[in-house]
């Protein structure tokens, strides 16, 4: 049996017993006047991806990818971004990960010796003129995000944070979910927003043209993977799978993110009840797509690059709520009722 339905068979629905217990701890917190906003949800949530009532500060780690799209030689250089100074920018992920004690792996096209010899993180094909991918490459791909996030979850940590910085990741990421949610092109890109920005004409048409070729089956996510797809989204998408899978949890960053969760739930609707939304999509069809995923974005920092920063606060703000989950007095302790 493959690891991927083998992963799937693990994973079953989150404790609602454990959203009672915290729920009820919650409320009998003596808070005094404070408005805490979401973050009882958030602790809620935490709790019943891990199963456990009275959940600690987890240990973190940002996974960042960088994967390539055969599609980007189309793409306006000018609107597609792509960070110059390698060297710099894993400077400046070392001290993210440093000053939010997060770990940091990134997981790169030059990293062949993490990939297993049956998958490698190669170039996938141009979809504007054919499928991205076939289904044993894109089943190897999120088999491949699976045993990352076994290996890690075995070392102990509970809480996955996923970035991406391959690029043109967002414009794939757009016309996956444009081809899995069967959504037109002009129905995807904010004109009136954007207007500013010829190459979004440009990635319209182009969407338009990987979806006409393609003819992608609505809400399967593997016909849409191997279509007009990416490697990053089935990396993605596979790390979800295996948190679910361990009782672990995930904090998506960016539209890459979104689709890699819309890819699992695909395969397992129980898969999405371990993870976390952070940056806003800038699409207009964000509300119905969040809402289709039971998600939402508290966080807007517009940012061009989904290397997991917003993740990273929304961590932190996870944390500010675990916090005070176990470090607040209750009402009885405090003496007071109601």
């Amino acid at each position: 049996m493959r690891l991927l339905d083998v992963t799937l068979q693990r994973i079953t629905e989150s404790y609602q017993i454990i959203e009672d217990d915290v729920h009820s701890r919650w409320k009998n917190l003596y808070l005094g006047m404070s408005e805490l906003g979401s973050l009882e949800s958030l602790v809620v949530k935490y709790a019943r991806a891990i199963g456990e009532p009275y959940p600690l500060l987890p240990k973190k780690v940002l996974f960042i990818l960088s994967t390539a799209h055969g599609v980007v030689n189309k793409l306006d250089n000018d609107e597609t971004y792509e960070i110059k100074n390698r060297r710099e920018f894993y400077s400046y992920v070392k001290r993210l990960g440093l000053s939010s004690q997060t770990t940091i792996e990134l997981i790169k096209n030059s990293d062949v010796k993490i990939c297993p010899e049956e998958f490698q993180l190669g170039v996938t094909a141009d979809f504007t003129e054919g499928a991205a991918m076939n289904e044993e490459t894109a089943v190897s791909a999120i088999e491949f995000g699976i045993k990352i996030a076994e290996s890690w979850i075995d070392k102990g940590y509970q809480l996955l944070l996923l970035g991406n910085i391959s690029k043109g990741a967002t414009f794939v990421a757009t016309t996956f979910l444009a081809g899995l949610y069967q959504i037109p092109a002009t129905a995807i890109y904010d004109i009136k927003r954007n207007h500013h920005c010829m190459g979004i004409y440009q990635n319209i048409d182009l969407i338009q043209q990987a979806l006409d070729v393609n003819q992608v089956t609505m809400h399967n996510g593997i016909d849409a993977l191997c279509k007009v797809g990416g490697k990053d989204i089935g990396i993605l998408a596979g790390i979800i799978l295996g948190a679910a899978s361990r009782h672990a949890a995930v904090i998506v960053d960016g539209i890459s993110g979104i689709a890699a969760t819309a890819l699992a739930k695909s395969l397992s609707s129980n898969s999405i009840q371990s993870v976390f939304a952070s940056a806003p999509l800038d699409i207009k069809q964000e509300d119905s797509i969040l809402g289709e995923l039971c998600l939402h974005t508290p966080i807007v920092l517009n940012t061009r690059l989904e290397i997991g920063e917003s993740a990273l606060m929304q961590a932190k703000i996870l944390e500010i709520g675990l916090q005070i989950y176990q470090e607040c007095a209750t009402k009885e302790e405090m003496g007071r009722k109601g």
